[in-house]
């Protein structure tokens, strides 16, 4: 079926950035959490922030979850300038895509404020617009399917003509249970997290899917 609708994650896809968030949850962690930022994100890609926090806490001990997220809001923000870049092929891909006239937007399990900041800060907000989807909208979070399901109820095309493009395999998840085509963005050569994926290593490679 043809694709009318592309569905970009955010961290980890069109930007690097997921190990910013690493360093930054690490940095506001107690000292007795003894994980560091590379154990973080091997173990956590794509998890919503509060459910990485609880599975931490059963692990080394009770945090508070509202106070720990906002201190790491505040570290991340810090860190950004020095950590977050875009990724390769980003803005090829996306003068493409409106050169096919193919609509897309982001859907993110982070909240609006942090991914209007990373695309102004790797320079391509103007790409996106208001076309900008967040888990905190819809209070639905990856792997459940209803932010991919929300963003395209909001552009008026049938799941089954979306693709979405993701990182991580809770990204994936909820792609294949939206009933939507999927494709991981891999370049760091990851184990692929679902057999109906189509795995791409480079973001150019997009277009051979749209084809």
């Amino acid at each position: 079926m043809k694709t009318e609708f592309v569905i970009f994650d955010m961290d980890g896809t069109l930007v690097d950035s997921e190990l910013c968030a690493a360093h930054a949850l690490v940095d506001v962690l107690p000292q007795n959490f003894n994980i560091d930022a590379t154990q973080m994100l091997a173990r956590f890609r794509g998890v919503r922030t509060a459910n990485i926090l609880d599975a931490l806490s059963r692990q080394f001990g009770p945090v508070d979850v509202d106070t720990t997220i906002e201190k790491f809001r505040q570290r991340e923000n810090e860190l950004a300038a020095e950590f977050i870049t875009l990724n390769p092929g980003v803005e090829q891909l996306l003068s493409a895509l409106q050169s096919l006239s193919l609509p897309y937007c982001i859907a993110s399990n982070a909240p609006i404020e942090k991914t209007v900041r990373s695309l102004k800060l790797c320079e391509i907000d103007e790409y996106f617009g208001d076309n900008i989807f967040s888990a905190y909208q819809v209070h639905s979070w990856k792997p459940d399917p209803g932010l991919f399901l929300h963003a395209a109820l909001k552009q008026g095309i049938d799941p089954g003509k979306c693709l979405v493009v993701e990182d991580s395999e809770v990204g994936i998840e909820a792609a294949i249970a939206a009933q939507m085509q999927a494709v991981f963005y891999n370049p760091h050569q990851l184990p692929t997290p679902h057999a109906q994926a189509i795995v791409v290593s480079e973001l150019g490679q997009l277009l051979d899917c749209l084809a």
